[in-house]
């Protein structure tokens, strides 16, 4: 059986330019000819001139993060754009759901850009790409890769640069979408804003849902020096929880570094992850839509899909990655997607587009119809035990060919395997999973199962099957005595 991430195009060709990734652009910034540089940036708009053909003319929104080099390859986006006879418009510095935002609420235009590398090293850089109202896909990456490969850029008339604002537009748009049917309950919340782009936004947002605030790493800064902009880390989630904790408030909320994501920290500290929030999602969902569709991906708990279908919904797995959590929302007309790492999407009521600060806003509104505390609302969910997304070092060169060789060599006899994304096994009282990360140089490895013991010993098997492939994995899966 042939897994997904064998058709990994333009990713593991070594004549493109390294950038090129599964779903998007990402890299480290410099002017290096396998970095992201002005250069190459204003190649890649004429690549994309290209790939817009006779759409060019309509309007290409461009958004950049607060990274010390977006502003320069924004700009040098912008130039090959332009010169290429597009006609853009300059967001300036907003979150990616802004840009997303801007581009659902214009059905004629060409697309968008996002200049950002989310939770990646304040050294890196990339960028998010739409055509038209949808992610770019695998084979537009392809042909955007050669574009830039060949150089040969033909001369066009030239379009237009213009300024535009989408701010005031999307924070009207959710808290007109939030208090509806009735105002929110002010609460004492914590949020961590990374000192990312989305920090002046969410601060205006909860405050204008009558949230009393603390704010953490507030100030927008590219240095990143409060912590690195990955909620999926639990070590960046440290200072968060304990403010929630010495501040008394009834949750906190952490966002990443374009603010399409979103994790909580409930009342008493401790963290809830995405999957977890899903199923509380799910669960609010299908009492009033009974039938509806919910999306998650591989990395999701085991008993995401239990619950989905107890609930009347219908449950359906994905890979990881938002691309494709956004496409297998429109395949199976989903109300409701989440994944792991934090992208939620609500296309019941909102758009087909992963947006943290919405998902922040909608929690809040749940709580308030449960009535509960998170805390409360959390504990009513199946219990399990599970590991925290575990990424291992393996460079992007090797990361492909390691998991072919994996697949090839594994045998877990008593489990049923699932190769639509790595390789997760799923055995009767828990999984693993092993998958190529999307967007760094690593394999990621998660498990899950109903006891402390059932846990150690799935992660032990894997540890064993992975030991001829991958040296180091002890430092990572010890051996539990």
């Amino acid at each position: 059986m042939r897994s997904c991430w064998q058709l990994v195009d333009a990713v593991t060709d070594a004549t493109r330019h390294p950038a090129f990734r599964r779903y998007d652009l990402r890299g480290r910034a410099g002017s290096g000819p396998e970095q992201l540089s002005s250069p190459f940036a204003t190649a890649l708009g004429q690549a994309l001139a290209i790939e817009l053909g006779e759409r060019r003319r309509q309007r290409f929104y461009l958004g950049r993060d607060q990274r010390l080099t977006s502003p320069a390859l924004a700009a040098a986006l912008a130039e090959g754009l332009v010169s290429s006879g597009c006609n853009v418009v300059d967001l300036g510095a907003v979150p990616t759901p802004m840009v997303n935002f801007a581009i659902q609420n214009d059905p004629d235009c060409a697309g968008g850009a996002m200049v950002t590398a989310s939770h990646n090293p304040p050294s890196d850089n990339g960028f998010k790409l739409y055509f038209g109202q949808a992610v770019a896909t695998a084979e537009q990456l392809q042909r955007l890769a050669q574009s830039v490969q060949s150089a040969s850029f033909s001369p066009a008339r030239g379009g237009r640069l213009q300024r535009g604002e989408i701010s005031a537009r999307y924070l009207d748009r959710v808290v007109a979408d939030l208090t509806d049917s009735a105002p929110l309950r002010p609460r004492h919340i914590v949020i961590d804003t990374a000192n990312a782009v989305a920090a002046p936004f969410a601060r205006q947002l909860f405050e204008r849902l009558g949230m009393r605030l603390t704010v953490l790493n507030g100030e927008v800064d590219g240095h990143f020096p409060g912590h690195p902009p990955n909620p999926a880390d639990p070590a960046n989630l440290a200072q968060l929880r304990a403010a929630v904790v010495a501040e008394r408030a009834e949750l906190g909320l952490a966002f990443d570094g374009d603010a399409d994501r979103l994790v909580a920290v409930c009342g008493e500290g401790n963290i809830v992850w995405p999957d977890r929030l899903l199923m509380l999602f799910a669960q609010q969902l299908l009492a009033r839509q009974p039938g509806a569709s919910v999306v998650y991906d591989i990395k999701c708990s085991q008993q995401l899909a239990a619950l989905v279908a107890e609930a009347g919904g219908v449950a359906a797995q994905c890979q990881t990655g938002h691309a494709f959590v956004r496409r297998a929302v429109a395949q199976h007309q989903a109300a409701l997607a989440g994944e792991f790492s934090g992208h939620f999407f609500f296309p019941d009521r909102w758009y087909p587009f992963d947006d943290g600060l919405y998902a922040g806003a909608r929690l809040l509104q749940l709580l308030d119809q449960r009535g509960c505390s998170l805390q409360q609302a959390v504990a009513e969910l199946p219990q399990s035990y599970s590991s925290d997304e575990i990424l291992v070092p393996v460079a992007d060169s090797e990361k492909f060919a390691v998991m072919e060789q994996f697949i090839a060599q594994a045998r877990f006899d008593s489990a049923q395997i699932n190769l639509l994304d790595g390789l997760r096994a799923d055995f009767a009282h828990g999984w693993g999973l092993v998958r190529a990360s999307n967007t760094g140089p690593a394999l990621t490895l998660r498990f899950e199962a109903q006891t402390s013991a059932e846990l150690n010993t799935i992660q032990q098997q894997f540890a064993q099957q992975l030991r001829p492939h991958l040296t180091h994995i002890d430092e990572y899966l010890p051996v539990c005595l």
